[in-house]
Protein backbone atom coordinates (compact mmCIF):
# COMPACT_ATOMS: atom_id res chain seq x y z
CA UNK A 1 0.00 0.00 0.00
CA UNK A 2 2.78 2.64 0.99
CA UNK A 3 5.92 2.62 -0.28
CA UNK A 4 8.39 0.59 2.68
CA UNK A 5 10.73 4.08 2.29
CA UNK A 6 7.95 6.18 3.96
CA UNK A 7 6.71 3.77 6.42
CA UNK A 8 10.85 3.31 7.47
CA UNK A 9 11.10 6.49 7.75
CA UNK A 10 8.32 6.89 9.63
CA UNK A 11 9.02 4.87 11.58
CA UNK A 12 12.48 5.63 12.21
CA UNK A 13 11.07 9.16 13.18
CA UNK A 14 8.44 8.23 15.26
CA UNK A 15 11.93 6.35 17.62
CA UNK A 16 13.46 9.06 17.54
CA UNK A 17 10.94 11.54 18.95
CA UNK A 18 10.27 8.71 21.78
CA UNK A 19 13.84 8.86 22.68
CA UNK A 20 14.05 12.27 23.04
CA UNK A 21 10.69 12.41 25.12
CA UNK A 22 11.95 9.91 27.40
CA UNK A 23 15.60 11.72 27.65
CA UNK A 24 13.67 15.07 28.61
CA UNK A 25 11.73 13.50 31.02
CA UNK A 26 14.27 11.72 32.96
CA UNK A 27 16.83 14.83 33.04
CA UNK A 28 14.30 17.07 34.42
CA UNK A 29 12.95 14.98 36.99
CA UNK A 30 15.84 15.00 39.56
CA UNK A 31 14.84 19.09 39.64
CA UNK A 32 11.31 18.36 40.96
CA UNK A 33 12.21 16.25 43.26
CA UNK A 34 14.52 18.15 44.99
CA UNK A 35 12.47 21.46 45.02
CA UNK A 36 10.23 19.09 46.94
CA UNK A 37 12.48 18.93 49.76
CA UNK A 38 11.87 20.98 53.04
CA UNK A 39 14.36 23.61 53.35
CA UNK A 40 16.21 23.97 56.58
CA UNK A 41 14.69 27.04 58.94
CA UNK A 42 17.27 30.10 58.86
CA UNK A 43 18.82 31.23 61.94
CA UNK A 44 18.23 34.79 60.90
CA UNK A 45 15.43 37.00 61.37
CA UNK A 46 14.31 36.90 57.85
CA UNK A 47 11.42 36.14 55.51
CA UNK A 48 10.32 32.90 54.41
CA UNK A 49 9.64 31.78 51.14
CA UNK A 50 6.41 29.78 50.52
CA UNK A 51 6.73 25.89 51.17
CA UNK A 52 8.20 23.53 53.45
CA UNK A 53 10.52 24.21 55.80
CA UNK A 54 12.48 21.64 58.65
CA UNK A 55 14.46 21.72 61.94
CA UNK A 56 16.56 20.05 64.03
CA UNK A 57 16.08 21.69 67.13
CA UNK A 58 13.57 19.36 68.04
CA UNK A 59 13.57 15.70 69.05
CA UNK A 60 11.72 14.53 66.77
CA UNK A 61 12.82 16.69 64.34
CA UNK A 62 10.30 18.49 63.11
CA UNK A 63 8.47 19.83 59.49
CA UNK A 64 5.86 22.55 58.38
CA UNK A 65 4.56 24.11 55.61
CA UNK A 66 4.27 27.49 55.02
CA UNK A 67 2.97 30.26 52.69
CA UNK A 68 3.36 34.09 51.64
CA UNK A 69 3.97 36.52 54.22
CA UNK A 70 5.52 34.04 56.88
CA UNK A 71 9.10 35.21 58.55
CA UNK A 72 11.29 34.02 60.91
CA UNK A 73 12.21 35.61 63.96
CA UNK A 74 14.81 36.22 66.50
CA UNK A 75 15.02 34.29 69.58
CA UNK A 76 17.71 34.66 72.24
CA UNK A 77 20.48 32.23 71.85
CA UNK A 78 19.65 30.93 75.47
CA UNK A 79 16.62 29.93 74.24
CA UNK A 80 17.36 26.73 71.54
CA UNK A 81 14.19 25.28 71.93
CA UNK A 82 12.20 28.31 70.26
CA UNK A 83 11.46 28.64 66.70
CA UNK A 84 9.57 32.01 66.00
CA UNK A 85 7.59 32.74 63.16
CA UNK A 86 5.57 36.14 62.32
CA UNK A 87 2.87 36.44 59.39
CA UNK A 88 3.04 39.48 58.10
Amino acid sequence: MYPEKVVRHTLGLALLVTIVVLALSACSGGGQEQANKPRRLPEDEKPLHAGEYRTKEFKPSLSFRVGKGWSTESHPPDVPERVGLTWR
